[in-house]
């Protein structure tokens, strides 16, 4: 079974620190995305953390099929205290900023403490950066975007951020990516905003590699298919044509009373009016 691959990325937005942990043995548990999110939390965030408070951590991450541009794939996991439900909840978006997380090269980045000002953090394989950026006070998700654009060529889907409702810690607030993709449960717009970060970047060179097995060579994906059945019918006879392995098709003559046999509705006497 495939396995998200890398480090985990622990931002301390506190003190403006980043360093890698080794997670091997949390990855052989578990895939990826919300499971090895939920796994982290569970081990590293306290019980009685308040969900607007420091001690709290924001996870993201995602699963090992990104790489692969496969189908349904492209979800992106967020997972942290709801303070909605005062447990660990976890919330997804889809969109492409997945393959962008996963071109960081960590299988999942967690954010812990409070920044003393609003800030947005740019993830890179070469490292972090932290930008203060108080001229996007109160900005909207269109607004944040058209600055990530401007100043970092960045595009929507290398994005994720709030608006004024996470700033000001509304309880069902989203984050926002690709501008109109939304990690919509549990008011974890709320908690990003509460750690006074009004967004993060992800972008780089670094996805682990996979190999996907080529399943229309794989005699075990390809199903044999099942006997055809086609019908026709007329007016005067109907009859069933089936395609078996025992022999060639044939045809049924049905008896005349059978009632899949085409009949006349009979007419019914049409009532005689009374009125005069």
């Amino acid at each position: 079974m495939l396995h998200t691959e890398g480090p985990l990325l622990s931002i301390d937005l506190t003190d403006h620190e980043a360093h890698e942990e080794g997670i091997d043995d949390v990855l052989e548990s578990f895939v990826g995305g919300r499971g090895l999110a939920t796994a982290l939390a569970h081990d590293r965030v306290p019980v009685d953390a308040e969900p607007f408070g420091p001690e709290n951590r924001l996870y993201f991450a995602t699963g090992p099929m990104q790489v692969s541009r496969m189908s349904f794939t492209g979800r992106m996991n967020a997972t942290s205290v709801s303070p909605l439900t005062d447990g660990l909840l976890s919330t997804n978006a889809g969109g492409f900023m997945s393959r962008n997380f996963a071109d960081t090269g960590y299988s999942a980045i967690e954010l812990v403490g409070e920044s003393d000002e609003p800030v947005v953090v740019h993830v890179r394989d070469s490292g972090v950066e932290f930008e203060a950026v108080p001229d996007l006070e109160g900005a909207l998700v269109s607004e944040v975007t058209e600055y990530m654009a401007e100043h970092h060529d960045l595009e929507a889907e290398h994005i994720a951020c709030v608006g004024p409702a996470g700033e000001n810690l509304v309880r069902f607030a989203s984050i926002m990516t690709t501008e109109t993709r939304a990690f919509g449960r549990g008011g974890l717009g709320a908690v990003l905003g509460a750690k006074n970060v009004k967004a993060i970047t992800v972008a780089g060179d670094s996805q682990p590699e996979i190999e996907v097995p080529d399943i229309a060579n794989c005699p075990r994906a390809i199903s044999p298919r099942p006997p055809s059945r086609t019908w026709s019918s007329s007016t005067a006879i109907a009859s069933r044509t089936r395609s078996t392995s025992a022999g060639p098709a044939r045809s049924v003559r049905l008896p005349a009373s059978s009632p899949l046999r085409t009949r006349k509705r009979a007419s019914r006497p049409r009532a005689q009016s009374t009125r005069r």
